[in-house]
């Protein structure tokens, strides 16, 4: 099967006269619904599911309660294909119960096409049906009148994406959310370029979501602050408190060798340029991509996949994760992630948050998408409208060498883009070159 269709389903109910509540057909109500099982012959409908792209067929029987549920007279075993809120009520503004990992097993008792009820700690919870499999590997099944991949309601299954005025660049309508396969080591898709096999990050991808907070924590230390071999002393505050997850703040430092990371975002005017540069000096850089980038110019993801350059990701939007359900979250990695997959035949393994913001929970989450999270060891302020002069920007970032470095600079950067040239001969000058990103697990 596509992956795009992994989650499009198509649901045909042989009770014409039933509807369901939250689906958007008018002229019956959830109650009017309810009252059509009244007498036995009634109460019983048969609703066949047949998968997009699948010859198979099944056949389930059900009722439909007074809340719009269908109500299975066997109850199914589902399993979460991504990390999911599990809530308290059918909705997305209800309160969450605890999150269910992916592979967990469920009983689905009923349910209405956007959200599934589940037997969860003795008790009765919902799930968005979306991210929600048959254990025995069929497709879960959704409401007949809300299209694949989007949500009812509005947010969790398709967040509405921030863009900055001025861009026309839209969300990916229908991209649905996928698992990432089990473990990362199977070699890389047919035709993806020189990035051999995947390294392995299975130790890292068994996160208990509920067990970890989700308190914003900010990334960023004073430049100034540094031990005598001139590597900033703030990493050590935040490995000593995270360094448990699959994440860097820093690279090898036994050696004097840095790595060179570019954000990408809304602007790419300089990226060509920058490529170019890159190029001519012989020097392999790590490309964090949102969405707009990647589809405003799939001509230079394609260039830096060419050119032995990584991919990494770095959102849909760029919205603070910490700020988003896990649903919300997962959408913004994987709708990504496959899109690149998709269309490039690249497998990302590399994840930046936007604004450098995270929380335990969505590091563990990220973990158990498959990512290796990658922070930065120098940055400065070079992604607003008033950019540094290359005459003071360039020594700072030459004066912040350190073994093991990795630089963030941001693309959109006029500054970065003038000096990067001049940033790699002085770098080589004072004995540092410029290595390939580690992608080991730690």
């Amino acid at each position: 099967m596509n992956k795009k269709n992994l989650f499009a389903f198509v649901i045909t109910a042989a009770l014409a006269a039933t509807t369901f509540a939250g689906c958007g057909q008018k002229g019956q109500s959830a109650a009017q619904a309810a009252s059509k099982t009244t007498s036995s012959k009634a109460t019983s409908s048969e609703a066949t599911t047949s998968s997009t792209g699948s010859a198979a067929e099944k056949t389930e029987s059900y009722t439909v309660d007074a809340e719009g549920f269908r109500v299975y007279a066997t109850p199914q075993k589902v399993s979460p294909v991504v990390p999911v809120n599990v809530r308290k009520a059918p909705s997305l503004e209800a309160d969450p119960l605890g999150v269910a990992s992916k592979g967990t097993v469920l009983t689905r008792t009923a349910d209405n096409g956007t959200f599934s009820r589940v037997e969860y700690n003795g008790g009765i919870a919902y799930i968005a049906s979306e991210y929600l499999a048959l254990v025995d590997g069929s497709e879960t099944e959704s409401s007949p009148s809300t299209p694949a991949g989007t949500d009812s309601q509005g947010t969790e299954s398709q967040p509405v994406q921030s863009t900055p005025e001025g861009t026309e660049s839209q969300s990916p309508e229908s991209q649905p959310v996928q698992s990432t396969p089990e473990g990362t080591e199977s070699q890389s898709p047919e035709g993806q370029p020189s990035q051999g096999g995947l390294p392995d990050y299975s130790a890292y991808m068994n996160w208990d979501l509920n067990s970890l907070s989700n308190d914003l924590v900010p990334f960023g230390y004073d430049n100034n602050d540094r031990d005598e071999r001139n590597i900033p002393n703030g990493w050590n505050y935040y490995e000593s408190l995270w360094g448990e997850f699959n994440v860097d703040y820093i690279g090898d430092t036994s050696k004097n060798v840095i790595y060179l990371t570019m954000d990408e975002g809304y602007a790419n005017t300089n990226t060509e340029v920058i490529l170019d540069t890159l190029r001519d000096k012989g020097v392999k850089a790590v490309f964090f991509v949102t969405w707009n980038f990647v589809n405003e110019r799939p001509d230079l993801v394609r260039r830096m996949i060419d050119e032995g350059h990584m991919l990494g990701n770095h959102t849909v939007s760029h919205k603070s994760m910490s700020t988003l359900s896990i649903e919300e979250q997962t959408k913004e990695v994987m709708d990504l992630e496959n899109y690149v997959l998709d269309n490039f035949g690249y497998k990302m393994v590399l994840f930046r948050y936007p604004e450098g913001a995270f929380s335990k929970q969505s590091m563990g989450l990220i973990n158990n998408l498959g990512f290796k999270v990658s922070f930065w060891s120098y940055a400065y302020n070079d992604y607003s409208e008033e950019q540094l002069p290359v005459e003071q920007a360039l020594p700072m970032a030459l004066n912040s060498l350190h073994p093991g470095a990795i630089y963030l600079l941001h693309a959109k950067s006029d500054t970065n883009t003038a000096m990067l040239a001049d940033f790699i001969d002085g770098a080589r000058e004072r004995g540092f070159e410029f290595g390939t990103y580690d992608l080991t697990a730690k």
